[in-house]
Parts: structure tokens; C-alpha cells; sequence
């Protein structure tokens, strides 16, 4: 299986949701009551799981969730799983971002589940935020794959087929950084492969690069970018210009819209 959750996972009824929701959180808050805000995370989490199960509410911590394409592997943990079915991912920020919701988002996608909370553990009164989708692993597997502007060349002339077949088993939407982690790896195996790039100034060497490379001289880039995509195209570019790549191979996931182009 590319993808496998180590619990045993249901989905629960709107109505379910709302009631498990509303016991957990009262333990959150009851915890966040009692307690200093300020104390770490991993401490926060191990209250929150003991009260749980006083309260006779099943919880899970750090259960993992495999993803993997052929040789390459790569492991999340959800913050929390309650009664098999409420994914509670916790934080200790100043304020709860884009970020944060996405990583929610991606453990939902991952694990086929349709509804989560983000909590924020640090702020004066406990934030927090319901986190939905209503994307199935049949709907995330409706692309269109648009590789007109890719141009292959010796150095990486498997990025195409690799590409296809990674979206074809895990389909889309996850995090774009899982799928360049992927790419990276499997355009890597077997190869020396530099992780910097020359930076330069009118010729004159200013510092190093880092990325996603899978040769001396390209670089893959992913992203998710719904708009800005013609802005990106040109920062790529001034990317190429700068530095010793010869090329960028980029990789945007806009909904069911994908698209592979070289720029160089």
C-alpha cells in the first residue's frame, strides 16, 4: 500500500464529529486551564492524552502514517487520534497559520479522514479551528497533466516517468514537499548529486544554494500555486541566471491542473 495509517481508523457522522469534538475539547480546555501555557508541548500532550483516558475517552499519540513509491519512504505522526476517529493536531505557537492548517489538512487527505482540529496551546485562551475536506483518494486521482513545456535531457531523462507514476499512486493534493522529497529521492538512486548550487554576483562567487537537485545542473521545484504562476516563472528564471543551474524543473499542483515545465 503507498499509503498506510498504523491505526484502526473510522469516519464518524456530522453529528459524531461535533459531539466527540465538543468532550475533547473540554479536556483541552481543562488542561489548558490548570495549566501554565507556557510549559512545552510534550508535556501539554502527555496531560491532554492522560485526561483523556480518565475521562473514558480512547486516545492515540504520535500514530504513524506511511507513505511510500517504490524505494522511497517517508513517515508523519498525528499529534493525536481520539476513539479511532478525531484527529487533533496540537500546537504551541504565537498564532496559528496557513502552515499549521495545511499539515492538518495533508494528515487528513493521508489518512481518508474528512474532518480534524488545529489547536493552539500557547495563546491566552486555547485556539482553535476545524480543518474539512471533501476530496476522496478517487477524486484526488482526477488529473490533468499538462507536460508541453518540459524539455528532458540526458541527466534526468526518468523525471517524466516518475513524476506520472508518483501521481498516479498517490494521486493529489497532499503536501507539495512530500512530492519533491519523493522526486528528489528517486531521480537520485544511484547517482552523486550535489545539495548547493553556486550563487554569483556579475561572476563573482557570493555563497551557496540549496535544493532539490537531481543533477550538477537542474533543480526540481513543487508547488501548489492556484495564481502567481507567471511571477514564480520569472523568479525561477533569475534563479538559473544567478546561479550554476542550467535549468529548473518545475512541478505546479493547482487542484486538478498539473503542470511540468523546464525553465532555464
Amino acid at each position: 500500500m503507498p499509503i498506510h495509517v498504523h491505526a484502526d481508523m473510522r469516519r464518524l457522522t456530522n453529528s459524531e464529529f461535533h459531539q466527540l469534538a465538543y468532550k475533547v475539547m473540554g479536556v483541552i480546555f481543562q488542561v489548558h486551564n490548570e495549566f501554565s501555557r507556557l510549559i512545552d508541548e510534550a508535556n501539554f500532550k502527555t496531560i491532554i492524552r492522560q485526561r483523556a483516558l480518565r475521562a473514558g475517552i480512547p486516545c492515540q499519540r504520535e500514530v504513524e502514517i506511511e507513505v511510500s513509491h517504490g524505494r522511497f519512504r517517508k513517515s508523519y505522526y498525528l499529534d493525536f487520534l481520539f476513539a479511532r476517529s478525531l484527529i487533533v493536531e496540537a500546537k504551541t505557537v504565537e498564532a496559528l497559520n496557513e502552515v499549521h492548517h495545511a499539515q492538518t489538512l495533508n494528515y487528513l487527505l493521508l489518512s481518508e479522514m474528512r474532518d480534524g482540529l488545529l489547536v493552539n496551546l500557547r495563546s491566552e485562551r486555547v485556539r482553535k479551528r476545524f480543518v474539512s475536506t471533501n476530496l476522496n483518494e478517487e477524486k484526488r486521482r482526477e488529473i490533468e497533466f499538462d507536460d508541453s513545456g518540459y524539455q528532458a535531457d540526458s541527466s534526468h531523462d526518468g523525471l517524466l516517468s516518475i513524476v506520472k507514476e508518483l501521481l498516479d499512486d498517490w494521486g493529489l493534493f497532499l503536501s507539495a514537499e512530500l512530492y519533491l522529497e519523493a522526486i528528489v529521492f528517486l531521480n537520485r538512486i544511484g547517482a552523486q548529486v550535489p545539495s548547493r548550487v553556486a550563487v554569483y554576483d556579475d561572476g563573482v562567487h557570493v555563497g551557496w544554494h540549496e535544493g532539490g537537485f537531481i543533477s550538477n545542473q537542474t533543480m526540481v521545484s513543487v508547488t501548489a500555486l492556484v495564481r502567481g504562476q507567471d511571477e514564480m516563472k520569472q523568479q525561477l528564471r533569475k534563479l538559473v541566471r544567478n546561479t550554476s543551474l542550467e535549468s529548473v524543473q518545475w512541478l505546479n499542483l493547482d487542484h486538478h491542473q498539473v503542470t511540468l515545465q523546464t525553465v532555464a
